[in-house]
């Protein structure tokens, strides 16, 4: 028999957020936590628990890269539905996430309210997509609508980028998604030809200009 209330994992770092949505949804009759996870370990598990209904995932874990977490996710539960929870704005990781397998997008600045109506969509067989991120999609529709350069990166380029215009470094980068300085060295030389860019300081002002900071 199917159970009345939708169980939902949470995947996220941050305990604060995780113990604030647990008291949230405590409150509401048709959502129950039943499972959590602070790292790539625990949230690869939790995607195998029977119990969960809906994964809400963040994709910022400290151990591992972000679209590496959600295909390995994938790679061990097809069926899964996944509600990617960001603090980044749609336009920085929505349609990336959605092409990577995620069932939808919510951004963390949106209402519980909202959160709720993504979490339920997902439970029904849906996809969960807001206003922004149909707009987004609804321009790449558009022949002659001129994409901006950073949508040529891939999805790593993306990561190390948005890490760049945050003021990491190489080397810390390097350590986050356990890969050596020189990889992420050329990741960034990549993106920088990519985008036209010289240095940090160009890159965090494309940033900057492209609503790309959090």
């Amino acid at each position: 028999m199917k159970p009345s209330r939708v169980r939902i994992g949470i995947a996220d770092a941050h305990e604060l957020l995780r113990e604030g949505l647990k008291l949230l949804f405590s409150e509401r009759s048709g959502i129950q936590v039943v499972a959590e996870a602070k790292n790539t370990r625990e949230a690869l598990g939790m995607a195998m628990n029977p119990d969960v209904d809906v994964m809400l995932l963040d994709l910022n874990f400290s151990d591992r890269g972000g679209f590496d977490i959600l295909q390995a996710i994938r790679h061990e539960n097809k069926a899964l539905p996944i509600l990617i929870i960001s603090m980044y704005p749609e336009a920085k990781f929505a349609l990336r996430c959605l092409k990577a397998g995620a069932n939808g997008y919510f951004n963390k600045l949106d209402s519980f309210e909202e959160l709720n109506k993504g979490i339920l969509m997902l439970a029904k067989g849906k996809k969960y997509l807001n206003p922004v991120v149909v707009q987004l999609l609804a321009d790449q529709l558009i022949v002659n609508e001129k994409q901006p350069d950073h949508a040529s990166l891939s999805n790593r380029e993306m990561e190390v980028f948005l890490l760049i215009a945050q003021g990491l470094a190489v080397g810390e980068i390097a350590v986050m998604f356990s890969l050596s300085v020189k990889t992420i060295s050329t990741y960034r030389t990549r993106l920088l030809k990519k985008l036209q860019l010289r240095n940090n300081a160009e890159l965090m002002r494309y940033a900057i200009e492209h609503d790309l900071t959090c």
